[in-house]
């Protein structure tokens, strides 16, 4: 990623100030095999020498922490950490932003730092309207500007490997999806950063979730793992929830002229688990003819303008609430543009969780301390 010139400041509506610099990332393509190869039973034996050497520099980084050779630096105001062990599609930023409102409910003044992709700052800005919204890679500096600007609580969006930071409030996402459908490797051979019950074992509240829907299997699956979750971090709050999705919303002029039922006939969306939302937007909408995943955070290619319009119809586009500020500028206004929202439904240990951010936020959490923790 880089360090961007500046910190981005994201303010209450759909576009951020500034983009930050593009990264690399790896073509959609590529991106869309790997994923297919992290459900497979055995992670590719091409790939474990590479897992491998992945988990030795990240494990080896949080024993420095661990042993208080790194240190985590205070920010000056009480921080809440969300994060996950899996790349993308545990709701990391969904989460973030749904603390940060509830927090600015209860009369605080919260920002939510994030890493400064343009398409989670605009969610971020429109989901927490009464919170800070800052991204850069470096969240202690975000941190620390965020307090000087008048925040009197930081929430860390995707900042459980962030450990630079002192957090006051550590929740760790289980992402039941990974869990239930990958090898369970650890990158490129599959989606998982860290072994999830070491990571389980630093956080101070576990938050199982996905985008299923809440059927008898899975409801066994989530008490399951809530039991090991309960033996790997005793004195974690354990809690599960389930995103759904609410009726489709116009995102722009053309379907805000759009007289009946929303009709849009294309799904298209650049997210980690593209297989999820088109479940979730076919189960709200049975006009939908075709489907287009792009790669994490992607755009569409100038050349597929015409044949996305063509597929797309009279009826338009559906897309997430994530990936509406990267394809609103790529089609006209008069084309209906649809947004599927979510909904965060809590099915197990909601409002003590509740209770334990609240705490986190006032200073009241008694959170045990990081190995080598410095002052502000």
């Amino acid at each position: 990623w880089g360090r961007p010139p500046a910190i981005l400041r994201a303010p209450a509506t759909e576009r951020p100030v500034r983009r930050p610099p593009r990264t690399a990332g790896i073509p959609p393509m590529l991106e869309r095999r790997l994923r297919a190869l992290w459900r497979r039973p055995r992670p590719p034996a091409a790939l474990r020498p590479a897992a491998l050497a992945f988990g030795l520099v990240h494990d080896g980084r949080h024993r420095l922490y661990d042993l208080g050779l790194l240190r985590a630096r205070d920010a000056g105001i009480p921080v809440i950490s969300v994060g996950g062990v899996t790349v993308g599609g545990s709701g990391k930023t969904p989460i973030a932003a749904r603390i940060a409102a509830m927090l600015a409910e209860a009369g605080h003044r919260p920002a939510v730092l994030a890493r400064g992709y343009p398409d989670e700052l605009a969610l971020l800005a429109d989901e927490a309207s009464r919170a800070q919204v800052w991204g850069h890679p470096d969240r202690l500096r975000c941190a620390r500007r965020a307090a000087a600007e008048g925040a009197t609580v930081a929430i860390l969006d995707d900042g459980f490997q962030h450990r630079r930071v002192r957090r006051d409030l550590d929740i760790l996402l289980l992402d039941r999806d990974a869990l239930r459908r990958t090898s369970g490797a650890r990158l490129p051979a599959g989606p998982f950063r860290e072994r999830w019950a070491r990571a389980a074992s630093r956080a101070d509240a576990l938050i199982c979730t996905g985008r299923e829907p809440w059927t008898p299997e899975v409801a066994a699956f989530d008490a399951e793992l809530r039991a090991r979750l309960a033996e790997a971090a005793p004195g974690a709050s354990i809690a599960s929830a389930v995103f759904g999705t609410g009726a489709l919303r116009p995102a722009n002029e053309g379907a805000g002229h759009w007289r009946g039922p929303p009709s849009p006939r294309l799904a298209l969306t650049g997210i980690m688990k593209p297989n999820l939302f088109f479940a979730q937007a076919a189960a709200r909408c049975a006009s939908i003819r075709a489907r287009v995943s792009l790669g994490d955070h992607g755009v569409p290619q100038s050349g597929a303008r015409g044949a996305l319009v063509a597929a797309a119809g009279r009826g338009g586009v559906v897309t997430t609430r994530k990936d509406l500020a990267r394809l609103r500028p790529f089609f006209e206004a008069g084309l209906p543009l649809w947004v599927l929202p979510e909904t965060l439904i809590w099915k197990v240990g909601g409002d003590p969780m509740k209770q334990r951010i609240l705490a986190a936020a006032a200073g009241t959490e008694a959170h045990r301390p990081e190995p080598g923790t410095t002052p502000s």
